[in-house]
């Protein structure tokens, strides 16, 4: 029983990995990054990010930016999170003012976790674009 439940769930794996390669556009892209986090008084965390993504097969620079975010811990599972973030991109720059809350649901092995965001993105001579985004991850 143990035998055939790998192989299943195996081969669900290489469909999934097969089913990525199948569609789209043939253009890898690099995203790189390194982050830091520390806790601060009354439940805070202070988190910081800074991102490098390459485009054209690893060949042209696509953008980078920097992000600081405050978060706090508002019950157990849901947290709320004020962004902001410095995008350069080849010819332009923006800046990004985002809030977000996030529910995460655990059970072992596996966490769901759903995230809205409002964010108001701003660039010189522009007027500010809005927008809401909705994330749904298992993890």
């Amino acid at each position: 029983v143990i035998n055939k439940t790998s192989r299943l769930n195996s081969g669900y794996w290489l469909f999934f990995l097969l089913l990525q390669w199948s569609y789209g556009a043939d253009d890898t892209e690099s995203w790189a990054s390194i982050g830091f986090e520390t806790k601060l008084p009354y439940s805070l965390n202070l988190e910081f990010e800074q991102e490098l993504r390459l485009k054209d097969q690893l060949a042209t620079f696509k953008q980078t930016f920097s992000e600081v975010s405050l978060s706090y811990p508002v019950f157990d599972g849901f947290k709320i999170q004020v962004p902001f973030r410095y995008i350069t991109y080849k010819d332009e720059i923006k800046q990004r003012l985002s809030f977000a809350g996030s529910y995460k649901y655990s059970f072992k092995p596996v966490s769901l976790k759903h995230r809205t965001k409002y964010q108001r993105t701003y660039e010189k001579g522009e007027i500010p674009e809005e927008l809401i985004r909705n994330k749904f991850s298992i993890m």
